[in-house]
């Protein structure tokens, strides 16, 4: 497990209660956090206005605090964390466990209002945040695990696919798309039961959980159950302080900030797509032989037009 497959170090807070605690022996000049005035400024704001904190993307909360974003990244690195996407991790956590993350997503956009040419400005932000989160991704990204990622995708004996709520559309194209290139691909069906599939996992099998703040309970639970049966996890989440990436051995981190009033996820697809064209360049010729059965079957069928 690479040092990115990991959680936050033991030192980087975890909870909104642990950084007051980490803000107030700041203001009281206490040794253990050593941050600059414009910094602890920083972090003050971010803890007084924790959903604006979830929510709003790196360049928006630098622009709010009248800094560079960089400030941000480097307050994130000197509080413990290994970037700012698990620094805001434990923001996006503490809304989401007070029950407001879709309805403080939502309030975001009735800000935009007022202004000339609204509609296009709305898409105009949600276009802009998504590419700054497609670019987060790629940045997250590390060769070696993502070469092993796909080896073991390829090798494995079954892939089992699961996301729930939102992140079921997700899993659903993963399995579909991988399904198109080698046998014995399944997305979890929650209306199976979760111990359904579970159940048939095997020493070999591979699970690919995917699953974004506020996380679905059931699928960490089943990646941890996974994880303990012997089967390799392969996370796809939004920071390594994700629940989901203390279960998987390759963890991918798709950023999901925006305007839109759910997770965005159009880094993770552009993931998926990433993922899935690199495992038919690994295949090869089975990759081609697989197409070319499913070309014939949807020609019998009289499929497409």
């Amino acid at each position: 497990m690479s040092a990115k497959d990991t959680p936050p170090a033991g030192d980087a807070p975890v909870t909104l209660e642990a950084l007051q605690a980490v803000l107030a022996d700041v203001e009281a000049g206490g040794e253990a956090h050593r941050l600059g005035r414009r910094a602890a400024a920083v972090l003050a704001d971010m803890v007084a206005a924790p959903r604006q904190a979830a929510v709003y993307s790196i360049t928006e909360l630098a622009s709010a605090f009248g800094v560079h974003p960089s400030t941000l990244t480097r307050l994130a690195k000197a509080l413990g964390y290994r970037g700012f996407a698990e620094f805001q991790a434990v923001f996006r956590r503490h809304v989401a466990q007070t029950g407001h993350f879709y309805s403080g997503q939502v309030s975001r956009l009735r800000d935009v209002s007022g202004r000339q040419h609204e509609t296009l400005e709305v898409l105009s932000r949600v276009a802009r945040e998504e590419r700054g989160n497609i670019q987060g991704m790629l940045n997250n990204l590390d060769v070696a695990g993502l070469e092993e990622a796909v080896a073991a995708l390829v090798g494995a004996t079954r892939v089992h696919v699961l996301g729930m709520r939102q992140s079921y559309p997700l899993a659903s194209f993963f399995s579909y798309g991988l399904g198109m290139l080698k046998s014995d691909v399944t997305t979890l069906n929650p209306e199976h039961g979760l111990a359904h599939g579970l159940a048939q996992m095997r020493d070999g099998d591979v699970l690919v959980a995917i699953g974004f703040a506020p996380y679905t309970r059931a699928t960490v639970t089943a990646a941890g159950l996974a994880r303990q049966g012997g089967t390799g996890v392969i996370a796809i989440t939004d920071s390594y302080a994700s629940p989901l990436a203390a279960q998987a051995r390759h963890t991918f981190v798709a950023p999901a900030t925006g305007l839109f009033f759910s997770n965005s996820m159009g880094a993770a697809l552009i993931l998926i797509e990433g993922l899935l064209a690199l495992v038919a360049r690994a295949l090869g010729d089975d990759a081609l032989t697989a197409l070319q059965a499913r070309e014939r079957l949807i020609g019998a069928l009289d499929v497409e037009l």
